[in-house]
Formats: C-alpha cells, sequence, structure tokens
C-alpha cells in the first residue's frame, strides 16, 4: 500500500528487477520446467536471477551501491551491462561498462549526439541488428557507430569490426559470470536450469550467454522488453515479518514461549494482509479488499508459511528454514535442522551435523494469491511453413563454429532473417538466423534451432 510504501520506502528498492523471476517461473512452468535462470538485459544494466524448483529465492542483507538493507529481497543479481553500456580500453585491457551512454544521447548509433563505443554500437556493426527504425521512434544509423567504435579500434590498434566483436566477447563473458553468481555461487548447476530471455537487449545475447553456461534451452517470450512488467502483473502480494528469537534448539527448548511469539507474528503478518486473525477462514478465503488508503489489495485466498533462521553456535550468518505447519515442536525442530545443513551443504559445500544449531529469528510469510487469468493465444498455424525474409552478413561473431562453410567471402556468416509477425507455431528454423520481433531482435546462433511453442513464446535450444 501507499502507507506502507512512505513508512519503509526501502522495500521499494529492485522491485522493477524482481518480478522477473515471477515471469520466468511463469514462462518455463508452461513448458513444463520448474528451473528457470532469469536474465533481463536493457539499456543500462543487466539483471538475472534464479527459480529452483518453482521457488523464488530471497537474500538477506543485500547491498546496494555500498549500502547495507537488512529487510528480505528477492535475489537478483545486477550489473551494468546492457545497449547502452560503453566500451573502454584501460591500461590494456578491453572493458565493458559499467559507465552508461544513458537513454540520451545514447549510443552512437542513435544519431543524437552520443559519441562513447557502445554494445549496441557494436551489434549493429557486427550485423545483429539493421538499420532503420526501432521501437520508441529512434532509428540505428551504421555511420556513427562505426565511428564511434573506430576511434576506440584506433586505441587498440585493429580494424574496428575486430574491435566490436572484442567488445561483443567481452560483455558476453561478463554477462555469463554474473548468471554463475546466482547459480554455481549458490550451489546450482545452471546446466540442469533452462533460461528466460527478457529485456531489449536480453534476446540478442541469450545464446552465447547459454553456451558459456552449458545451457541447452531457452525461451524468449515475443514482448521480451517487458518481461518484468508481465511479471507484475503475475505477482502476488506478499507480506514478510521476521523477529529475533535467539535460542539454543534440542532438548529442553521453550516451545511454548516460541509457538506464542510466533503466533504473535503471525496475526500481526494477517493484519498487514487485511485479515483480521481471529477469523478461522482469515488465511484460507479470498475476497475484494481495500488498504484503507485507495489501493487495491489482492483478492486471492492467504497462505501462511512459517520459518525460522538457523544457524551452527558461533557462526555470523544464518539460513532460513520453512517449516512445515504452523507451530514448532522436537519433531519439526528435528526437521527443520535436517534441512539447515542440506541448504548449508548446497550454499558452502560442507556441514557439520554434529555442531549444535541456534535458532536466530522467527519468520512468516503471508502470500495474497493474485487470480490472473490470461487469455490463451490463437491456435498455430501448422499447415503453413514458416520462410525467412532474406538473410544478413553477422562479422566475426561465429567465426570459429562448426558452420564456418556457410561464410561469405571470408568475412562472415550469412544467417537467415525472419519477421516475427510471420511465425508459425510448430514450424521451426536453424541457425544461424536473426527473427525481428517490433521491440527485440533474437539472434539465433549456429548450433541452435528456435520454434514458436503453442504458448506463444520462442523455444531456442541447443541441436544435438
Amino acid at each position: 500500500s501507499r502507507d506502507e510504501i512512505v513508512r519503509v520506502p526501502t522495500r521499494t528498492l529492485l522491485s522493477g528487477p524482481a518480478t522477473g523471476p515471477v515471469a520466468a517461473r511463469y514462462i518455463a512452468s508452461r513448458e513444463g520446467w520448474d528451473n528457470a535462470i532469469c536474465i533481463d538485459m536493457g539499456g543500462t544494466s543487466f539483471d538475472t536471477s534464479a527459480v529452483t524448483r518453482g521457488e523464488i529465492r530471497q537474500s538477506r542483507p543485500v547491498d546496494i551501491d555500498s549500502l547495507r538493507v537488512g529487510f528480505p529481497m528477492v535475489d537478483v543479481h545486477s550489473i551494468g551491462g546492457g545497449g547502452g553500456s560503453v566500451a573502454h580500453f584501460d591500461s590494456g585491457i578491453l572493458r565493458v561498462g559499467p559507465q552508461s551512454a544513458g537513454s540520451h544521447p545514447g549510443p552512437a548509433a542513435y544519431g543524437l549526439g552520443g559519441s562513447d563505443p557502445t554494445v549496441t554500437d557494436a551489434d549493429l556493426l557486427l550485423g545483429l541488428y539493421q538499420e532503420g527504425s526501432i521501437a520508441g521512434g529512434v532509428s540505428l544509423e551504421t555511420s556513427p557507430a562505426r565511428a564511434a567504435v573506430r576511434r576506440l579500434a584506433d586505441e587498440m590498434q585493429m580494424p574496428a569490426e575486430a574491435a566490436a566483436e572484442g567488445i561483443w566477447r567481452v560483455l558476453t563473458d561478463q554477462l555469463a559470470e554474473a548468471v554463475r553468481r546466482v547459480t554455481i555461487a549458490e550451489g546450482r548447476d545452471p546446466r540442469d536450469y533452462v533460461m528466460v530471455a527478457g529485456g531489449g537487449a536480453g534476446p540478442a545475447h541469450c545464446c552465447a550467454i547459454a553456451d558459456r553456461l552449458g545451457v541447452t534451452d531457452v525461451f524468449v517470450p515475443r514482448a521480451a522488453p517487458a518481461l518484468c512488467a508481465f511479471g507484475a502483473i503475475l505477482t502476488d502480494e506478499i507480506h514478510d515479518l521476521r523477529r529475533s528469537y535467539p535460542m539454543r534448539l534440542g532438548d529442553g527448548a521453550a516451545y511454548v514461549e516460541l509457538n506464542d511469539a510466533l503466533r504473535e507474528i503471525q496475526c500481526e503478518v494477517l493484519r498487514r494482509a487485511g485479515r483480521e486473525p481471529g477469523d478461522a477462514a482469515a488465511h484460507r478465503t479470498g475476497g475484494t479488499r481495500d488498504s484503507g488508503d485507495g489501493t487495491p489489495r489482492g483478492d486471492g485466498p492467504v497462505e501462511l508459511r512459517s520459518g525460522i533462521e538457523l544457524r551452527y553456535q558461533g557462526q555470523l550468518w544464518e539460513i532460513l528454514v520453512w517449516l512445515d505447519g504452523d507451530e514448532i515442536d522436537t519433531a519439526t525442530a528435528e526437521e527443520a535442522v535436517n534441512r539447515f545443513h542440506e541448504r548449508h551443504e548446497e550454499l558452502y559445500a560442507y556441514s557439520e551435523p554434529d555442531t549444535p544449531c541456534e535458532a536466530v529469528s522467527l519468520a512468516v510469510r503471508a502470500t495474497v494469491r493474485r487470480d490472473v487469468r490470461l487469455a490463451d493465444p490463437p491456435r498455430p498455424d501448422v499447415e503453413r511453413e514458416w520462410r525467412p525474409a532474406g538473410s544478413r552478413t553477422i562479422t566475426g561473431l561465429w567465426a570459429g563454429s562448426a558452420d564456418r562453410a556457410a561464410a561469405s567471402g571470408g568475412n562472415g556468416i550469412r544467417a537467415a532473417v525472419y519477421d516475427g509477425a510471420d511465425a508459425v507455431a510448430g514450424s521451426p528454423i536453424d541457425g544461424p538466423a536473426l527473427i525481428y520481433e517490433p521491440m527485440c531482435v533474437i539472434a539465433v546462433d549456429p548450433g541452435w534451432k528456435a520454434e514458436l511453442t503453442a504458448t506463444d513464446t520462442y523455444h531456442l535450444s541447443r541441436s544435438a
């Protein structure tokens, strides 16, 4: 509600990117997956997160611009790596970002006065983008883009196209490393995940990032630049509350007092969700509600979830473990400790089952389910073949691929160009190819194929 935002404005930090994994979970689940890596690459930043077994991970504390935030937040890792990220030569090393050309003047290719070489300028020179109007009334122009990249290339003593390729490769490595931060660094193997690509620039780079990580399936919604906006439509209303409750778990633990404290938190969370704690059905039934300040609230049933933050005795960090019920007794405490050991092993590659555990705080989450019904896309026309509208030469990027024999003049690879408006569900195409949607370009790299699914989402898959 507005009152809650005024009271605790820090809860709005990263609230935009936080809805990306909600959209990724929805898109992946419709295709039969419950593990998904979300990437959202726009003009300034690259945001990535992971959905594991249908759960969106939260982290606490979070560092934002050198400031530590103690609230639990959706675990989104952001770096300066978007279409407007500026490339520069620093002490003999090519770097991309975190500086950005912004939306105005933007990349040199916009023709609005920008002079710094950016990722968009490099993509245009390499052939991933083409000259002409793009979304928002902006046009891409090759001449200023080439001039900007050439200045960097002169400093590096190489041709402009080679410098553009270097920008692309350095950026790809940086983006893949960002994804590793939310997967491998958290004890997750990215090869067990599909990738959902969003943002205006994400679809043009997703195959290359996936190749670096061993991911073999990527899903790109047709409205990829609006991925987070789509996620906001789907997002449930969530109320989290944690309170310090230090105690040693084990024989003789004061579970009566602990459960009294837990019930107090549960009642407070229900009140914040607009339900009366005394109502036995408060967290089971729905209904249209108002927050009291004119802000509409979720209209679905409320689900309560209780948990406890545990750590090894003397440890400085804790791990949240959710409980199966709403109360804690000897059996549920033992199960929580076992789950803590398992999660500690996943995160840090070791556990100490013989070391006593202690509780740090109690946690309760109230989730108000939103009743969102999305219309099914039109039925696929499987009688018609999706044919390319032309072709373009992609310079340098795929020179080492198995499809090198398709190179034209020894300087690049001819990629088929497809108009997304003519896409036919169930009609696969082989890379190298470019799919032009109104708001983005989807690059289907060599060794990949793409197919529009019945859910109106592009499925990019690594060929066997």
